[in-house]
């Protein structure tokens, strides 16, 4: 189990775009957006997709100037 919470900064005037674009990322929740654009965004990891790759995703979304990692946590699943 892998999550990470996300400081996304992105141009104001492509902010319904960037939220869309999120929207089509597995794993992604958007959790608050200021009419100025910044994002608060969880991900976490899912069956094909890694957080890494998640924030890679994000990254490359039109109108996403910036991504902040504010925090991650990590708990590999141990066997009995």
């Amino acid at each position: 189990m892998e999550i990470a919470s996300l400081v996304i900064h992105a141009l104001p005037e492509r902010l319904d775009a960037v939220r869309a674009g999120f929207a089509g990322i597995p794993g992604v929740s958007l959790n608050a957006a200021t009419p100025d654009g910044r994002l608060v965004v969880t991900v976490e990891d899912v069956a094909g997709q890694t957080v890494p790759q998640a924030i890679d995703r994000l990254q490359a979304v039109d109108g996403v100037m910036s991504v902040l990692l504010a925090y991650q946590y990590s708990d590999a699943e141990q066997d009995a």
